[in-house]
């Protein structure tokens, strides 16, 4: 089992469908239901019940998506920390006029260019706008 496998479960369990996991997994429908299988298999228990074109998960499966919760959560937090000391951020500040019109479109690209960076915004009409680099 790899955490793959988890977050295959987790997004059919949320979808109740392996035709939307697939979807929103970027994957094709028989790899998701070769990754469930092999977690049936494992853990020899069924996870859903299949009836009338649709799945339920079972006791099992909510067991499962509960302990899944958990891990995935913890590994992202492991992530986060350990890219910790890469996160860079910038603060600036604008227009009212300026933050409606033109940061969506500079904000997405740069976020698109610069995914480490973490952007603040000062929203203010007044002169004295601020612009500050720190790590």
């Amino acid at each position: 089992m790899t955490f793959r496998h988890l977050e295959i479960f987790m997004s059919v369990y949320q979808n109740q469908s392996i035709t939307k996991a697939s979807k929103e997994l970027h994957i094709s429908q028989p790899s998701v239901s070769l990754a469930i299988k092999e977690l049936e298999e494992k853990y020899q228990t069924p996870l859903f019940d299949r009836m009338n074109r649709q799945i339920y998960p079972t006791k099992k499966a909510h067991l499962l998506y509960n302990h899944s919760l958990q891990i995935l959560s913890s590994l992202e937090n492991m992530e986060n920390e350990m890219y910790e000391d890469h996160v860079e951020n910038i603060s600036f500040g604008c227009s009212v006029t300026m933050a409606q019109v033109f940061l969506p479109q500079l904000l997405k690209k740069l976020k698109m260019i610069y995914p480490t960076i973490h952007f603040h915004i000062i929203v203010n009409n007044l002169p004295n706008y601020s612009f500050s680099y720190y790590r």
